[in-house]
Parts: C-alpha cells; structure tokens; sequence
C-alpha cells in the first residue's frame, strides 16, 4: 500500500475506507458482524485511512469502527464528521437531509459523544458535515475548531461538502478564509465539477483533500446494465434515471454516456489511469470477501 501526506503531520494510506455503505442501510444489508469483517480486512490489505460521520444511523458507524479496529488505534487514522443534530426524530425521513445545529455548545458535545464511542482521546480529521456558506461565516464556530486542535482533541479540522448541498461555492470560500487543513469532496470521471475548481484552490492554499465516490457510485466499474434494477434500501434506486454527462473533449460538446445494449457501462482502465494522471489522485475500489464490497476513499493532499 503507497502512503501520501494528508497534511504535514497525519500520512494515510492513498485507499481509504468509507463506512457509509456498510453502516448506513443506504447500500445493501450488511450485519453488524459482516461491518466489522470489512473493516478489518481493509486495515489486513494496508488501508489505515477509516472515514465515518456521526450522523450514519446515530453513531453507529463510529461504534462499528471503533469495535473492528480500537485494538490498532494507534495504527489508523480516523475521519469523522459533526454538524448534524441527531436529536431530531427522523422518523421515515429515508435520504432527507437533517436540520444542522453547529452552536458551539453542541458541537462541543458532538465532539465528546464522537470520542466516547471511538474509545479515544484525539479524532484525527474532524470534518464540518455538508456545510452552507451561513456555516462557513460563523466565526465563534471556526474559533471553537481552532481551540479543540490547540487542545489536542482533534489533529485536523476540515469540511465535507456535496453534492449540490452546499459544495463548490463554499468549497472555495472555506479554503480561502479558513484555516482548514482539509476538504474531503466529490470526484470521478464522470463527475469532473467542481471538483477541478476545488482542486485548483486546493493547490493554492495547500489544502489536503480527501476524494469519495472515485468510481461514481458503481458507474465506472463495469456491472451496471441499462436493466439494473436496484434494491428499495440502496440510495441509487432513488437518484435521477438520466445520463450523466461525460465532457468531450474533441470539442463537441458534453455528451451522455449510455450502457451498450445488452453490456454493462465500464470506463475502462484508460480512463482511469487518464483521471490518477492529471489529477494525481490514488482512486480504486476494494472488494473483500468474496462478493462483497467496500467503498473505498481517494486520499491527496493539496501540494498535487
């Protein structure tokens, strides 16, 4: 497994392992025991980069991954996010966004509630969940983040943006008037925007960055049919039925990229390896255990 340097004083593992799909309900069912078989087996392969968020299934994924990996802590780096407030009922709200609440006092909580399942005393990357510009101003906000990093709770404070909730406009601003260490965001072939913009703004103000859905949600790997029918508790099921966009760059315009009939949409490796060579960006998928899966995270810091 290459390491890259997420910022000056935290190295990963350029493959990194997002836990929203086994911990969610939001990707298939996965038990509890199966959650714990995956991470593990990241962490056997050399992953030692393990993102989650607070807010997937109330504290769940950070339970999970603090039960499959607490004995190597000091062996990984975790991310996690705040800013949600998970003592609103969601009740049958399904992918509906919940209400943030990022007053210092709860954040202040979030942040021990995070430590106290994870079984430690320092979170390594702290991500700012699905941020607004509203957020981004808040001064006694950021000047909270800066006093936990000087109090060693927390190694690096970052923010975690998109899709279209709050993503390249607040990108941009964040990593031009905050001292943020990171900003973790979406990037893939066939989801170039914003992410070249806040590339860009990365190289300039040496940001890390932290890249998900390096294969589109699936798209990219080959399996998908026009006929693929997703189950009711996978999250694709639920998004947009068209196209995306794919740029052409012989100068003709975007064009939509379609599954050839009767095969699966694949991009191939050249496409692939075109995406890690202009952008530097270790993207790849994991798959584990025989038919199941892992998603896996990109890892890049801003000095590309």
């Amino acid at each position: 497994m290459r390491m890259r340097q997420l910022t000056p004083d935290i190295e990963v593992s350029e493959i990194g392992f997002g836990n929203w799909t086994v911990t969610t309900g939001w990707w298939g069912d996965y038990s509890r025991q199966e959650a714990v078989a995956l991470h593990r087996a990241a962490f056997d392969a050399g992953v030692t980069f393990f993102d989650t968020a607070s807010v997937y299934r109330d504290g769940y994924g950070e339970e999970v991954l603090a039960e499959a990996l607490g004995e190597v802590r000091e062996q990984i780096v975790i991310g996690t996010k705040f800013g949600y407030d998970l003592d609103v009922d969601t009740g049958s709200r399904g992918q509906q966004e919940r209400p943030h609440r990022t007053d210092v006092v709860s954040v202040a909580a979030a942040l021990d509630d995070s430590l106290r399942r994870f079984g430690t005393d320092v979170i390594d990357v702290w991500q700012l969940h699905n941020p607004r510009m509203a957020h981004l101003v808040d001064d006694e906000l950021f000047a909270f983040l800066q006093q936990v990093k000087e109090e060693g709770k927390v190694r690096a404070t970052a923010i975690a943006l998109g899709p279209r909730i709050g993503w390249r406009d607040e990108g941009l601003h964040a990593m031009h008037t905050r001292d943020l260490d990171v900003v973790h965001m979406i990037h893939n072939m066939l989801e170039q925007d914003p992410g070249r913009d806040l590339v860009a703004a990365a190289r300039e103000t040496d940001t890390g960055l932290i890249v998900r859905v390096p294969h589109s949600s699936g798209l990219l790997e080959g399996h998908l049919h026009a006929d693929t029918v997703f189950p009711a508790n996978d999250h694709r099921r639920h998004r947009p039925a068209e196209a995306p966009a794919v740029e052409d760059r012989d100068g003709a315009g975007d064009q939509p990229l379609r599954p050839q009939a009767g095969g699966a949409l694949g991009a191939g490796r050249h496409r692939q390896a075109h995406l890690l060579g202009e952008l530097g960006v270790g993207a790849a998928r994991v798959r584990l255990q025989g038919q199941q899966q892992a998603t896996v995270e990109s890892v890049e810091h801003g000095s590309l």
